[in-house]
């Protein structure tokens, strides 16, 4: 009878230790960005290249690509997939989605059927190897340089990233720029996601 009594006492131990094992991997994950964050400290520096073992997994080409980082339990990322299907983006968008396989496939499912799309673990691999910490959160590459990069809130920061929007110049730091960015979230509430 002792036997058994510890027999199951080590398994729920051992389980224990695997839930706050999980619990501190799922803190680690991508984290929601703030409205008016600089994205100065998060993601590689601008002119910096992108690691060699980043373009082979996603298989970027030696023109230009826009890397969005996105996860499945972000209200804003959600959100921002649903805007990016209506409004349609440049097909050279790589998007890049964390979280549980579920959660991030719904967000996947918002965004246009073009769109060359990542789940984990390759997400937070490239996530990792970037330095990117936040989300929803953008950089523009060309020839594997980082051109531009910018947390979004609405749809024109992903614009104003990739280049679309003319004009910019106080929103987005660019290679070359002193410029901070700070963006504005246009939900109004403090970007409560």
């Amino acid at each position: 009878m002792v036997i058994i009594v510890a027999a199951w006492l080590a398994v729920l131990t051992f389980v224990l230790l695997l839930v706050v094992r999980q619990v501190g991997l799922m803190t680690v994950r991508l984290s929601i960005a703030a409205p008016h964050t600089p994205a100065d400290q998060d993601g590689p520096d601008l002119g910096a290249s992108l690691p060699g073992t980043v373009t082979s997994m996603i298989g970027i080409n030696g023109g230009g690509s826009t890397l969005v980082f996105l996860s499945g339990t972000c209200s804003t990322c959600r959100s921002l997939a649903a805007e990016m299907s209506r409004t349609g983006v440049d097909e050279d968008t790589i998007v890049l989605i964390g979280g549980r396989p579920k959660t991030a496939q719904v967000v996947g499912e918002l965004l246009p059927e073009s769109l060359k799309r990542f789940f984990e673990p390759v997400a937070t691999r490239v996530a990792d190897d970037l330095g990117v910490e936040s989300v929803p959160f953008a950089l523009h590459v060309d020839e594997g340089v980082v051109k531009a990069k910018a947390y979004l809130h609405t749809i024109a920061d992903l614009g104003r990233v990739s280049g679309e929007s003319p004009g910019v110049q106080g929103l987005l730091k660019r290679s070359g720029r002193r410029a901070s960015l700070r963006l504005r979230s246009s939900q109004g509430n403090g970007g409560g996601q």
